[in-house]
């Protein structure tokens, strides 16, 4: 499992470990293997599953956990992407992709991107001129360019967890990017899309309620949800609150270096950490409660589970509450 392999989904007995196109299903408790199972076509982008109700669910995809039997698969009219080499034109499926689901109330929210289009290699040949080669073939070839042709866009759909059919479906002018999951709280659904806007949509409906320009980078695409507050890490240390209903900006905390990660919330309080080893607990309206400085750099946000705090860079830090 590589460095950019997404984290494992647990269930209460199993866990699945994803790794690209298949993932392995252990025993929580002793890692004992279970079974192996192939979530993705062959050559796609990292799995991110999520496990619920029994069942694995990964973009358009359901699998029984116990078996890893494939339950569900949904059809849609797609359009195809085309990698050009002299001759010949490899097509291939161009979405809608989807790899970090979220799974709410008997529904399966899958967001990511859909693109219509196609790639040419263009190499320099002094004796016979430009000439067009796969960038697949040609990939590693110097005095050459990319080209690419395509559209590109984003979408959000709604699937039945039990038989997979379409509740809703809505696309958007930007991209989302692979590792953005989808987040649902409250009867809404957030996405960060590839242009750093925030999204909001109708859970029952899909229809679109707000969007918010975060103007900059991010740490981290996954928002999290408190008390009617949508939380946003962003790459310059600020950690962004918006009011869930109207997307309205109502604080924004300043930590003292970039932030590692998204935020976690727990028991009311929301927690981030920055680069430089700095851990904080944060107040629903933007105040510190705490913080601490674990003397190391991290690179991750905060995890909460049962009263400690994890974060992590080289090593693993753990933190527990005093009373």
């Amino acid at each position: 499992m590589g460095p950019q392999t997404p984290a494992p989904a647990v269930d209460d007995d199993l866990m699945v470990l994803p790794e690209s196109p298949d993932a392995w299903v252990v025993e929580a408790r002793t890692g004992g293997r279970v079974h192996e199972v192939q979530l993705t076509p062959s050559g796609a982008t990292h799995p991110s599953p999520t496990v619920a109700d029994g069942r694995i669910h990964i973009g358009f995809r359901t699998f029984d956990l116990e078996t890893g039997d494939l339950i569900w698969e949904y059809e849609c009219d797609e359009p195809k992407y085309r990698i050009v080499k002299p001759g010949q034109e490899i097509v291939r499926s161009a979405g809608p992709s989807g790899r970090c689901p979220a799974v709410v109330d008997g529904t399966v929210f899958v967001a990511g991107s859909v693109r219509d289009g196609e790639t040419r290699f263009v190499e320099a040949d002094e004796q016979e001129g430009a000439v067009e080669r796969s960038s697949v073939v040609a990939g590693n070839s110097s005095g050459g360019e990319f080209r690419d042709d395509y559209d590109e866009w984003g979408h959000l759909h709604a699937l039945d967890a039990e038989t997979g059919a379409l509740r809703w479906e809505v696309e958007f002018d930007t991209p989302v990017p692979h590792s953005a999951p989808t987040v649902v709280a409250d009867g809404s659904v957030y996405v960060v899309d590839a242009d750093r806007m925030l999204r909001s949509f109708d859970a029952s409906a899909g229809t679109v309620q707000w969007t918010v320009d975060l103007n900059g980078e991010l740490s981290g695409t996954r928002p999290a949800i408190a008390n009617g507050t949508v939380l946003v890490a962003a790459g310059d240390g600020d950690l962004l609150a918006f009011d869930a209903e109207h997307g309205e900006r109502q604080w924004q905390f300043a930590a003292e270096s970039a932030l590692a990660g998204p935020p976690a919330v727990a028991d009311g309080t929301v927690h981030v950490s920055d680069v430089d080893g700095g851990v904080y607990a944060v107040s629903p309206s933007g105040d510190t409660r705490w913080q601490f400085d674990v003397g190391a750099t991290l690179n991750t946000g905060p995890v909460v589970a049962h009263g400690r705090l994890y974060v992590a860079g080289r090593e693993l830090h753990c933190l527990a509450r005093r009373d």
